[in-house]
């Protein structure tokens, strides 16, 4: 849509004098067109991806303790888990958080 852009307040005197009517027409004449105004959403970034999980090897064979599982062994790491032996409730693979 044209915009009314004036030089100073001597061009708006000689130019402006009708320049809200000159808008509404323009407003009519794009409706009647069947136009509509393009919808941009707005640009939202994406968050920095985590840093890849590292699992040191030297945690094999320590003891852990877990506020449900209660103390246990690592016995293994399978990727980005390790397997834990409870005492408890036998062996059990989860996320390692360090």
């Amino acid at each position: 849509m044209a915009m009314f852009v004036f030089k100073d307040i001597e061009d708006f005197k000689a130019r402006g004098k009708d320049v809200d009517e000159q808008y509404m027409k323009m407003i009519i004449a794009k409706k009647k067109s069947g136009s509509k105004s393009a919808y941009v959403p707005p640009v939202i970034s994406k968050p920095d991806p985590k840093p890849p999980v590292v699992i040191p090897d030297d945690i094999v064979g320590k003891q852990v303790r877990h506020k449900a599982f209660g103390i246990g062994t690592i016995i293994a790491i399978e990727g980005t888990s390790i397997a834990v032996d409870f005492d408890k409730v036998g062996l059990k693979k989860m996320g390692y958080e360090f």
